[in-house]
């Protein structure tokens, strides 16, 4: 199983064009395929900054940080960074479930998407699950662990622009207080958590976890909970069910079930 997150996260498991058409026969069997479900265009659409009005000041601030940080190597980038987030996009704080994926990925053009932290049909099953949920977009974000795109097979390399951008991530969960914190493989599950766990060990159950509050005062607790990568469930649709199971812990939680 390690070997298949390697090569998904490398991009060498399915291009994108071949997820798109192996994805159509997959979703029909998944707990929950929506018919004609079309993605939520909230999510696609960027919003203006100075729109950005009940989030206030504190994610303005954190944007622009994040945005100018340069704490991993130039030459990892090969002199263009691609810091990807959605972070523009929230007009809203009352964020329940926040979705981490492991890294940005290339689109079926071949290019990065800067302000989308899914593509292809990644995004697609993602979206699903979130509709599945009965999350609003007001309720949901996504985010990822590495916050820019590299090119390399190294392990080394990845855990330390993971080790780099955990900082940035535990900002943002601070910022924007969920309850639920859902991490999308093993990667960005292990980082978070500071463990070594096989994901198919830990995942759907539950993990407390607390993070400063910007203000000041108690610590805000969160709950991470591990689920499958949306690229491992393309390619294993027979772990759709395990991970619905997963997601209806989370559901019943929120009284969403």
């Amino acid at each position: 199983m390690d070997d298949v997150f390697k090569k998904l996260r490398n991009n060498k498991a399915l291009n994108y064009s071949d997820r798109d058409s192996y994805a159509l026969d997959l979703y029909a069997s998944s707990p929950w395929y929506l018919p004609n479900l079309e993605v939520e265009q909230t999510v696609a659409q960027t919003t203006p900054r100075d729109e950005i009005h009940s989030l206030g000041g504190e994610m303005e601030t954190y944007i622009n940080k994040l945005e100018s940080c340069n704490l991993c190597k130039d030459d990892y980038f090969n002199g263009s960074r691609s810091i990807v987030h959605q972070l523009s996009k929230l007009d809203s704080k009352s964020i329940t479930v926040m979705f981490v994926g492991d890294g940005p990925r290339k689109s079926s053009e071949g290019d990065i998407k800067k302000d989308k932290c899914f593509v292809g049909a990644e995004a697609t099953l993602l979206y699903k699950i979130i509709k599945a949920m009965k999350l609003s977009p007001s309720e949901h974000v996504t985010c990822l662990l590495t916050k820019c795109f590299i090119d390399s097979d190294s392990s080394e390399v990845q855990k330390e622009l993971a080790a780099n951008c955990l900082n940035h991530l535990l900002h943002e969960i601070a910022l924007l207080s969920p309850k639920f914190v859902i991490t999308l493989g093993a990667f960005a599950t292990n980082t978070l958590l500071g463990t070594k766990e096989r994901l198919s060990n830990i995942h759907g159950k539950f993990y407390p976890k607390t993070v400063p509050k910007i203000d000041g005062g108690d610590e805000h607790s969160f709950t991470v909970v591990p689920l499958f990568h949306p690229s491992f469930l393309l390619i294993n649709p027979d772990m759709k069910r395990n991970a619905w199971t997963d997601l209806q812990k989370v559901m019943k939680s929120l009284g969403k079930n």
